[in-house]
């Protein structure tokens, strides 16, 4: 009976060490396949005279860095959303230099704003985006003191809410190029892919930011935000309100 019992351990240790080598064979292909991707973005970065950062940290998988003509510095980073089942992979160009005192704008599709400036609604929201520390008081402020403004062309207001305390904000903010690279997005992009619901702009006392909720690894995609980005910051910092710091 003790010689079945240790044929029987010595199976399951043999099974064991079949399963570790299955493993490590699986995690050392998925290595060699995300290899040439990495070395391509960091090819490509390198002839943009960006930096590539591939050192994951958290939910940011990698990142890009570079900098305005004028010196500003920006970020771009993926964050494939795994820590939260609330997260979603997203993409996002910032600017911590550019900020102001309080939210200054913000063009997106607007039915966020729509719903929480809705008087029925607004108390509601307000409550629940205090509960999951996703607003502030200046936040909530903004959202009662904001409205959409009839700003860039017609279709451009029939994609995207442009939506500030006033239009003196917003006046010289879209231009024909930025309303361009909002409107027109590279076409390279996987299946699926809603630019005008997935596109978030914002400028506030934390930074100037472009998000966009989708998950990709297209490079393209990468330089057309960035692109717009740096068309948004250079806008911005001829705004008064608004400075670098």
């Amino acid at each position: 009976m003790q010689a079945g019992l240790w044929e029987l351990i010595g199976l399951v240790g043999l099974v064991g060490v079949v399963v570790l080598l299955l493993l490590v064979r699986r995690n050392k292909r998925r290595s060699i396949k995300a290899r040439p991707q990495s070395d391509f973005l960091a090819r490509r970065a390198n002839q943009l005279d960006w930096r590539y950062d591939g050192r994951a940290q958290g939910d940011i998988r990698y990142r890009f860095l570079g900098k305005t003509s004028q010196g500003l510095p920006w970020e771009l980073r993926y964050d494939n959303g795994k820590s939260s089942s609330a997260s979603v992979p997203k993409v996002y160009w910032e600017m911590t230099q550019l900020k102001a005192n309080r939210k200054v704008f913000e063009i997106s599709r607007g039915k966020s704003f729509e719903a929480q400036k809705n008087p029925q609604g607004q108390g509601f929201a307000a409550g629940a985006a205090l509960m999951v520390g996703a607003s502030s008081p200046d936040e909530l402020d903004f959202i009662r003191e904001a409205s959409v403004l009839p700003v860039g062309s017609r279709r451009l207001r029939e994609r995207f809410k442009v939506i500030a305390r006033s239009e003196a904000d917003v006046a010289m903010l879209v231009t024909a190029e930025i309303e361009n690279l909002l409107l027109n997005w590279p076409s390279a992009t996987q299946a699926g892919f809603d630019p005008y619901r997935a596109t978030k702009i914002i400028c506030d006392s934390q930074s100037l930011r472009v998000e966009l909720k989708y998950d990709t690894s297209d490079m393209p995609l990468f330089e057309h935000l960035v692109k717009l980005g740096v068309a948004l910051a250079d806008r911005v910092s001829g705004l008064g309100t608004i400075e670098a710091r």
